[in-house]
This record gives structure tokens, C-alpha cells and sequence, in this order.
């Protein structure tokens, strides 16, 4: 998280790191820790009342699928739990919008179809996108299941474009 900050403040941007073990707080499984969702939510005020400084709304960087135990110890969420920690924090922060770069430039309509821009899915509801062909492997269920309770936006974006429009999937 470190070396991302500081390639976005080396171009321009506002940004600081966090290390996820001081913010997400499990239980003690690991390989497969479950989130304290409420203990996350009162650490995370930290983050939300650091995104505004000197008038400038910045940027967090912060390191997915690790945890730490109330006493400390570090945890992992387990298999693509990034992006679980991404909604997971998100939720803890009251925000809606959550962008996961990807190395496609979003839903495809099909497996077969990736990379043909006439298959790319603008927009999907979320109930539509689990019958999509491969969504398991973009989006784990944990994060469907935080999405879905928090009505969040999730936007899938290449990493190598993400100003460019990907697809939202809504809840």
C-alpha cells in the first residue's frame, strides 16, 4: 500500500496508506478469518476522518485480506479476500461506491466473450450478475453478501484504464 500511495502522490494525487491489520479486526481462523464487523467500523472512523486534509480529499491505500485478532495477532481472510476487505471497509466507512481494478474492463456476457467490447456489460443488477458465467472468479460471495446489505455500487475496471467505464453492478 506504500509504493501505490506514493506512486499516486508522485502523479498528482492526494493519497496515504494503512496497513489493513490495524484497521480489520477477526477472530483467530487463520486462513480464513471472519471479520468483527462492528470493531472494524469504530477503527475505520480513523480512516474517514483522515480523507480530507489541507482542503483536499485523499485518497486511502490500504492492504487487503489482512486482519489482526483484538490481541494483535495477524490474520488473513482468505482467497480473494482483497476484495472483501475493500466492501468490508467501505461498509465500516459509510461508503457506496467501491471500485475493484481488474485485469478485464469488466462483466462479459460470457467467458467466450472477454475482450470483445460488443460483450462488455455496462451496467448489471447484482442478482443478474450471479448468473453470469464465471462471476465467482471477479467477485467472492463474501463481498456479493456485504454489497448486497449495503446496497453498495460495485464498478469493475481495468487497472491498466480505470478511467475508463467498466461495468457497475448495482444492488
Amino acid at each position: 500500500s506504500s509504493i501505490m500511495a506514493a506512486s499516486l502522490m508522485a502523479n498528482g494525487r492526494a493519497a496515504f496508506d494503512i496497513n489493513s491489520e490495524n484497521i480489520v479486526v477477526t477472530d483467530n481462523s487463520h486462513g480464513s478469518a471472519h471479520p468483527d464487523r462492528q470493531e472494524t467500523r469504530r477503527r475505520a472512523v480513523g480512516i474517514k476522518n483522515g480523507l480530507k486534509k489541507d482542503g483536499s480529499t485523499r485518497i486511502p491505500v490500504i492492504t487487503g485480506f489482512i486482519g489482526s485478532t483484538p490481541e494483535g495477532e495477524i490474520t488473513t481472510l482468505g482467497a480473494n479476500s482483497s476484495d472483501y476487505s475493500a466492501v468490508l471497509l467501505a461498509e465500516a466507512m459509510g461508503i457506496s461506491d467501491v471500485y475493484f481494478m481488474k485485469d478485464v474492463d469488466g462483466v462479459y456476457k460470457s467467458s467466450d466473450s472477454i475482450r470483445d467490447p460488443n460483450c462488455l456489460i455496462r451496467e448489471i443488477s447484482l442478482d443478474n450478475f450471479e448468473s453470469v458465467e464465471g462471476n465467482e472468479k471477479l467477485l467472492c460471495k463474501s463481498v456479493k453478501e456485504v454489497a448486497r446489505v449495503n446496497n453498495q455500487r460495485l464498478h469493475v475496471v481495468h487497472f491498466r484504464n480505470p478511467t475508463q467505464i467498466g461495468t457497475t453492478i448495482t444492488c
